[in-house]
């Protein structure tokens, strides 16, 4: 059962390959490196999510918080929207 499991496996065409091996070239540009490694690091820094992609693409996800500062009002006798804070 396990030879016939080896045997299904998808193996990629050769054009397939010759597209990895073409989307890592990006890794040994020095230039990308150092301008790579200073965004990722800012990015971090800024407490931002990051990931590296196999082709060189970087994705960021940042979350946004918002402090808003409500305060009880005696006269309208509710909570009410002091101020917001982005």
């Amino acid at each position: 059962m396990a030879f016939q499991a080896l045997k299904d496996t998808h193996v990629p065409e050769r054009s397939t390959i010759e597209n990895l091996t073409s989307d890592t070239e990006v890794f040994s540009c020095p230039k990308y490196i150092r301008s790579s490694s200073a965004f990722i690091t800012e990015t971090l820094r800024k407490g931002s999510d990051v990931v590296q992609m196999p082709n060189g693409d970087i994705v960021v996800r940042e979350i946004k918080i918002v402090a808003t500062k409500y305060s009880w009002s005696d006269t309208a006798e509710q909570m009410v929207k002091v101020s917001t804070e982005i």
